[in-house]
């Protein structure tokens, strides 16, 4: 008889799954946040589009799913590689890149909405 592997321990992918949900959550409801203050506003110039884009109640929800955006893809593709690169320091090499490139649209975003460039 075979001995088989009880599926205890850290639960790390179930840590990891509720992350993502709560994150998709909040994409989900600033999402609808957006859409409706687009539908009441109706930008139908350049000028009015970058006062709509610029108001707090348009800038916040957008940095906040911006923000979880950049969290989901990071478990994301940790899970990801974690679960099928073989080799540690390949893994490693790909982690480090796929969070630099998070790091960077995420200071690229904060910089567009907030005009901080």
């Amino acid at each position: 008889m075979s001995a088989r592997r009880r599926a205890i321990g850290a639960h790390y992918g179930v840590s990891e799954w509720a992350l993502q949900l709560l994150t998709a959550v909040v994409m989900i409801v600033c999402a609808i946040w957006l859409a409706g203050a687009w539908l009441l506003v109706q930008p139908d110039s350049h000028a009015r589009l970058a006062e709509f884009i610029g108001s707090e109640l348009v800038r916040l929800p957008l940095m906040l799913l911006i923000l979880a955006l950049v969290w989901h893809a990071w478990i994301g593709a940790k899970s990801v590689m974690m679960d099928y690169l073989p080799w540690d320091w390949f893994r490693l090499v790909k982690l480090t890149g796929a969070a630099c490139y998070l790091i960077v649209c995420l200071i690229w975003a904060v910089a567009v909405l907030w005009g901080v460039a």
